[in-house]
């Protein structure tokens, strides 16, 4: 799948970022149709650079996020978050990061959820 280049602060779901840092804030909620229980991000950044993701935020309540060391869902896994305590920073090896949010299916009125995630160009020669 091709997605558009945008800014994060203009994609709530399915974009490529390609802003040398930025942040992604994301809820089913947010979702720009009605009913879609799945959100993917790609980050692409220049070549010779490592993508540095963090968590600001999350809400999980049952959803899950993979993160993909890659530029699609074929890229090696580097974990897939289910819990409001993940506090590792992520970054890959490359100059792509792949996101994969899934919503449960299930909603609850009056409560966020989701998850907002920071992200920065780190070069290769920057240690993890």
């Amino acid at each position: 799948m091709t997605w558009p280049a945008v800014s994060g602060s203009a994609c709530s779901c399915g974009c490529r970022l390609t802003e040398p840092h930025g942040m992604i804030t994301s809820s089913p909620q947010l979702f720009p149709r009605p009913g879609r229980s799945s959100c993917t991000w790609v980050i692409t950044l220049p070549q010779g650079h490592r993508v540095h993701l963090w968590f600001d935020a999350l809400k999980m309540d049952g959803d899950s996020i993979i993160v993909r060391d890659g530029n699609d869902s074929s890229a090696p896994k580097i974990t897939i978050i289910k819990s409001d305590d993940y506090k590792e920073s992520i970054v890959s090896s490359g100059n792509n990061m792949y996101l994969f949010y899934k919503h449960n299916g299930h909603w609850t009125n009056g409560t966020r959820r989701g998850f907002t995630a920071s992200y920065k160009t780190e070069s290769r020669t920057e240690s993890k």
